[in-house]
């Protein structure tokens, strides 16, 4: 068998992630109408974190660098559990914390594939848009333009506005552990808006991103939890099967 009983009692069928797939597609047509119909709102949202002749340091004080390394710390800690973790239930071939190695690996990947290449080295890398703390209006020594999150700008090089990738590393660690699971999923698909108010909110506080580089990773991060769980665990393509015929044989 791909995969054992307690992760066939908990997998997400065909159907369910396409119905999340639904979600995203329209979570992102609503996103795009709002900034459309609205091109002033991610300047107003960064204004109201701003002060004129000062910009954004009255609040990127002492707190928010104390909070955001604290989230890094966490970030870290997760990812070295969930190595950890995956690795002594492929090792054993048992459960560890309620998880088999496939559905710790899943995990993994899909905080890997998401917040790391989708978000920091393919989109990050590639849009140019200029964060808020560098545009004129805000002051930026940069003084580069704003642009739409949708447009593709030369204002930015490498590590840009567009999207955050510390509120999608947020997002996507309880985005990828609601998939994979039914005992806790309710908790963990509630503790994802949570996620982003806090990395997102702080990002934005600090005049690093506006308002829909934050929101729009919510989608992003989840349309790739779909693609990885689906490749991982409906797909003819799965490499699980593969993983299984090397590990190691444990005797009864």
């Amino acid at each position: 068998m791909i995969l054992d009983k307690p992760l066939q009692s908990q997998m997400l069928k065909a159907g369910d992630i396409v119905a999340l797939v639904v979600f995203t597609l329209i979570f992102s047509i609503a996103t795009f109408s709002l900034f459309f119909n609205l091109p002033l709102l991610d300047l107003s949202v960064a204004d109201f974190f701003f002060t004129a002749n000062v910009g954004f340091e009255h609040i990127d004080g002492v707190v928010l660098p104390i909070l955001r390394r604290v989230l890094m710390i966490g970030f870290f800690i997760f990812y070295g559990g969930v190595i950890y973790n995956g690795l002594k239930a492929w090792k054993e071939q048992a459960l560890v914390k309620g998880f088999t190695w496939s559905q710790w690996l899943y995990i993994g990947l899909a905080n890997l594939i998401g917040p790391l290449f989708v978000a920091n080295l393919l989109i990050k890398n590639n849009l140019g848009r200029a964060r808020p703390r560098e545009i004129e209006i805000f002051l930026g020594e940069e003084k580069l333009q704003f642009t739409q999150f949708w447009q593709w700008s030369a204002e930015c090089s490498h590590n840009c506005s567009f999207i955050s990738g510390e509120t999608s590393s947020a997002v996507m660690i309880f985005i990828s552990l609601a998939l994979v699971t039914t005992f806790k999923r309710k908790l963990f698909f509630a503790l994802i808006p949570i996620a982003y108010i806090v990395s997102g909110g702080m990002r934005m506080m600090m005049g690093a991103h506006f308002f829909s580089d934050t929101l729009m990773a919510i989608p992003i991060m989840l349309l790739v939890a779909c693609v990885v769980y689906y490749w991982m665990f409906l797909s003819r393509l799965s490499p699980i099967p593969w993983i299984a015929s090397k590990a190691p044989k444990i005797n009864a």
